[in-house]
């Protein structure tokens, strides 16, 4: 079934190796910002990979009910993971002042969901990397109240450079 289908690219898209890898080094982290560095660079890695499954999930869920339920629970797994690492930095006092947990999971949610990947990304003309750079500055900044750290080792500059070009999609 088309539903089936579905599942079984979404499982393909997880069971890469980089991204198992994130997975193992993300629930051992204790430290909040590299805990948080790993998150944005599963998200890059997984959009980057699994951008085109996403899509199909998303096409076939306007016109099937079992597979926008299968993406609603996707989208809800998503929001309590986040609420997991708000509701962390809250017990641990790393929230930045006057950010409550409800914000920091409702930012973290937002700014970590395929839309912004596929806006920046594939509409605007950022690369990956441009993504990864913005989105770790940007929930650093906003959540932890920290200035950008570079990724651990990266060279290439921490303030994203202006698009190139905008794609026509």
């Amino acid at each position: 079934s088309k539903r089936a289908m579905v599942i079984d690219l979404l499982q393909l898209a997880h069971s890469d190796g980089d991204l198992i890898e994130i997975i193992g080094r993300f629930a051992k982290e204790t430290d909040p910002a590299k805990k948080l560095r790993l998150g944005v660079s599963f998200n890059r890695i997984f959009y980057e990979r699994a951008a085109d499954v996403y899509r199909i999930l998303l096409g076939a869920a306007a016109s099937d009910p079992k597979i926008a339920e299968l993406e609603q629970v996707a989208e809800e797994e998503r929001r309590q993971r986040c609420a997991g690492m708000a509701r962390g930095w809250a017990r641990a006092g790393t929230l930045r002042k006057g950010v409550t947990q409800r914000e920091a999971t409702d930012v973290l949610f937002t700014l970590t969901g395929p839309e912004v990947f596929r806006l920046l990304v594939t509409r605007s003309g950022w690369t990956a990397v441009e993504y990864e750079d913005w989105l770790l500055m940007s929930l650093e900044s906003f959540l932890l109240g920290r200035a950008l750290h570079p990724v651990v080792g990266a060279s290439r500059p921490a303030v994203r450079r202006p698009p190139r070009a905008t794609k026509a999609h």
